[in-house]
């Protein structure tokens, strides 16, 4: 079975998007496949720890602990799959009421706007620097505060960047006015992830996520 982390599903019902580009296999609908908001819900156990013992995976890319407030709060790594509880009544409905050419819709929507985010980081080069160029909806990149700006990028840079994303995102949760995800990988320090999953998302939300981090975070 084969999840991709939740931001590519959604391209397998695409006809002018090719398996051979995707993983191969069995893929559970999830939040970006059909843009739905996670069910609200309580479990109240009487043994403490009991559910972190049995469904922990302690998943970095999913889990960082350098975060703005106390961890033990978190409560995806409690729950199986991490919280991507999978309910296939609900896609069912969804696409009967959409359609597969109102997934492909939405689809070409997102991609649409991955691609407006990606062209405005190029336009910002002082700014941000785009790691990657995205092959679905996932940009990766890092936010450039004054101090680095005309720092030769190199290993020493990346490490600074990478220092700043759990700061600036916690700035970003003080202020209220956004969430957007960071992780490291096998070769890179910490960057910013951001994924566009919803169709009610515009041109100008995108304009403002930029200018926020740049307002938040120039003076790190």
């Amino acid at each position: 079975m084969s999840n991709l982390d939740t931001v590519g599903p959604l391209a397998l019902i695409h006809e002018q998007i090719h398996w051979d580009n995707i993983t191969r296999g069995t893929i559970p609908s999830n939040k970006y496949t059909t843009a739905r908001d996670f069910e609200c819900r309580g479990t109240f156990m009487s043994s403490a720890g009991l559910l972190i013992s049995c469904n922990q995976m302690s998943a970095e890319y999913l889990f960082m602990t350098d975060k703005l407030y106390d961890v033990r709060y978190d409560t995806g790594d409690k729950v199986i799959q991490c919280g991507r509880h999978n309910d296939i009544f609900k896609l069912w409905l969804q696409w009967r009421a959409k359609g597969t050419e109102g997934f492909e819709k939405l689809m070409d929507r997102l991609m649409e706007l991955s691609e407006y985010m990606v062209k405005r980081i190029k336009q910002m080069s002082d700014r941000f620097y785009l790691i990657l160029e995205p092959e679905l909806v996932n940009v990766c990149f890092w936010y450039l505060p004054t101090r680095v700006r005309n720092m030769p990028h190199g290993p020493e840079r990346e490490r600074i960047l990478g220092e700043i994303c759990p700061i600036l995102k916690g700035r970003m949760m003080e202020s209220g006015t956004l969430m957007v995800g960071y992780q490291p990988d096998d070769r890179r320090p910490n960057f910013f992830r951001n994924i566009i999953s919803s169709a009610a998302v515009t041109e100008a939300d995108i304009d403002f996520l930029l200018a926020e981090m740049d307002r938040l975070g120039q003076d790190l």
